[in-house]
């Protein structure tokens, strides 16, 4: 196909043939091509596809991709203008995405820089696209994508992690200033096994620096999967806390552990605020009393099982409240000891920090040096007797 320069249609360069070679060999079923410019990709895929539908924001692109189509005799291609998937509403096999990929540089003109730009680092456009296509591909469809190492490589990798994809690096190009990639991206064995559970409307919730958290819904109920964060050189940790939750489950600690598959688990999602939050916004001494009870009461039965939770002394993302109801959440680094501390950390954080501070501004006077001593004094002996001095003095 020979193409010609059209101003606003973005000309084909070599990164668009060395994605097309790989477009002939992935295309089938039914093709989405975003963003399709000249047309190139669209008209590629159609020798091998039963369909292909091809989307562009430009009128323009629009115009000349069609008169390219009829140029080849090519009838199985439908032009429809769409800013990525506004006007898109099936599952494809494959979608191919030739994405402006380069940051945002003020020196470029208007017209040029709508083909050029993804936004100020680069990726931008390129992670909006990946946050949107999971919802339009089949179970085994795969993504065609290229980019940038002046895209931010980094962020895009984990892009494609937090939108529960999994990829594939198909081919580069270098040149002397930067790098062109090539990516297969596809639904991840997590994704796809959520799925085959029928767990739906899958999307991250929250990355930390072991794990991913995903929520959905199964069963008619809101749930959370958590998975190992890809990159994380933690080994083992998602199979021991979905242990440490089956076994505290036993005792009405935790978030409900619904089912465990290798590499991630799955538990009712709680809902509530952060304990900290919940502290500032709650104007009643009496709730947020009973609630720092419910949660050494918590800690203290861990401490009788011998299980040390860890970050209880800095728990600001580890207790979520509820009304009545206290869930302690995050048993990643849970682990058994003889000498457990949940208490006596719990302490520390009352006293230290936001969580301490925030009592004080609702009225908690909290006599240090006597809390100190009464933490020793239960580090000693985890008794119930030295766990209701402890509770006594937060009166």
């Amino acid at each position: 196909m020979k193409e010609k320069f059209v101003p606003e249609v973005y000309e084909p360069q070599e990164d668009s043939f060395l994605l097309k070679k790989y477009v002939r060999n992935y295309a089938k079923g039914l093709v989405l091509d975003v963003g399709t410019g000249s047309g190139i990709q669209a008209i590629a895929a159609a020798q091998h596809a039963q369909k292909v539908v091809a989307v562009d924001i430009n009128d323009n692109a629009l115009v000349f991709a069609q008169s390219q189509a009829s140029a080849e005799k090519v009838r199985n291609v439908e032009f429809r203008k769409s800013d990525l998937f506004s006007k898109v509403k099936e599952k494809f096999d494959l979608i191919i995405f030739n994405p402006p990929y380069l940051p945002f540089d003020e020196k470029e003109p208007d017209d040029i820089r709508l083909a050029t730009t993804g936004g100020k680092e680069g990726c931008e456009l390129l992670i909006k696209f990946l946050e949107q296509a999971i919802e339009h591909l089949n179970t085994d469809g795969v993504i065609l994508t290229l980019f940038s190492s002046l895209s931010n490589k980094t962020r895009i990798d984990y892009a494609i992690a937090e939108n529960c994809f999994a990829y594939k690096e198909l081919d580069c190009m270098r040149f002397s200033f930067e790098t062109i990639y090539i990516y297969l991206i596809q639904k991840s064995k997590l994704r796809k096994e959520l799925e085959e559970n029928n767990v739906q409307n899958i999307k991250k919730l929250a990355k930390g620096h072991r794990g991913i958290i995903y929520t959905g819904v199964w069963q008619g109920k809101k749930i959370a999967a958590k998975s190992k964060l890809p990159g994380s050189m933690a080994m083992g940790n998602i199979e021991r806390e979905a242990g440490w939750l089956r076994t505290l489950n036993r005792f009405g600690i935790g978030p409900k552990l619904l089912y465990s598959e290798h590499g991630y688990f799955v538990y009712k999602f709680v809902e509530g605020k952060f304990i900290n939050d919940f502290i500032e916004k709650e104007k009643g001494k009496t709730k947020i009393r009973s609630v720092i009870k419910k949660v050494f009461e918590q800690c203290f039965v861990m401490d009788e099982h011998n299980v040390n939770k860890e970050e209880m002394h800095h728990p600001y993302k580890h207790i979520i409240v509820n009304g009545a109801k206290v869930t302690l959440i995050d048993f990643e680094r849970a682990n058994h000891t003889d000498k457990p501390h949940n208490i006596t950390q719990f302490c520390q954080a009352i006293m230290n920090g936001r969580i301490g501070e925030n009592l004080r501004k609702k009225g908690f006077k909290i006599n240090r040096k006597k809390m100190i001593n009464l933490a020793r004094e239960y580090s000693k002996q985890n008794t119930k007797e030295n766990l209701n001095a402890i509770l006594n003095e937060l009166k």
